[in-house]
Order: structure tokens, then C-alpha cells, then sequence
């Protein structure tokens, strides 16, 4: 089973109750809804960004975790476009735009 990842970053929450906290933000590619406030157009086509297994794709994540990360941000497009393969990746999930998983950094193993 593959996932594509259209971007991985490092930045500051800026939503919700976790506002201020150190994230890495995982954007995978794909959505279906195409709302026309996306921040993120690039991202909404399935074949966007680049294919991964999804062990490969582990490791790229934990490459990029720095320091001090609080947790690990699934967003997009929209992740449930591809939900055989995120599904079940975090502990702790919210909704978003239109969905979003997030996860504690030493989460990304499960």
C-alpha cells in the first residue's frame, strides 16, 4: 500500500486548543471537495506530490521530526481521500479542512 506526500514542514500551530505548539505538518495529496477557501490548490489533484510506500513514508516523517515537535499534523488536500492508508496512523485526531489527523510524534510508529 503506497500514500502520496505532497509536503512535510515544520511550523507553529496555528488552530485550536494546540495553538502556538511546534508541529510537523504532513500534507498529503488529494480532495475530493475542492472548497473554493483552500490555501493549498496544489495539493487537491490524487496524483499531486510524490509516492511512497507507506514504510518509506514513515521514515521520511521521522526524518523530518525536529526537536521539541509536540506532535505530527496529517492535513492536505484532505487525508481521508486516502484513508486505507492513514487510517488508524494517529492517536488523536480533530477535524479540519476538511480533515485532519493529528498524531503524537511518538505516535508515528503505530
Amino acid at each position: 500500500m503506497n500514500v502520496r506526500l505532497y509536503e512535510i514542514f515544520t511550523s507553529v500551530e496555528g488552530e485550536g486548543i494546540l495553538y502556538g505548539t511546534k508541529t510537523l505538518f504532513v500534507r498529503l495529496a488529494g480532495c475530493p471537495f475542492k472548497c473554493f477557501y483552500c490555501d493549498t490548490k496544489g495539493a487537491l489533484p490524487m496524483n499531486s506530490g510524490k509516492e511512497y510506500s507507506i514504510s518509506k513514508a514513515k521514515e521520511i516523517i521521522k526524518k523530518n521530526l525536529k526537536k521539541n515537535t509536540y506532535k505530527v499534523n496529517f492535513t492536505g488536500g484532505d487525508p481521508l481521500a486516502q484513508r486505507p492508508q492513514a487510517e488508524g496512523r494517529g492517536r488523536r485526531r480533530r477535524a479540519g479542512c476538511p480533515g485532519v489527523a493529528a498524531a503524537r510524534p511518538d505516535a508515528v510508529d503505530d
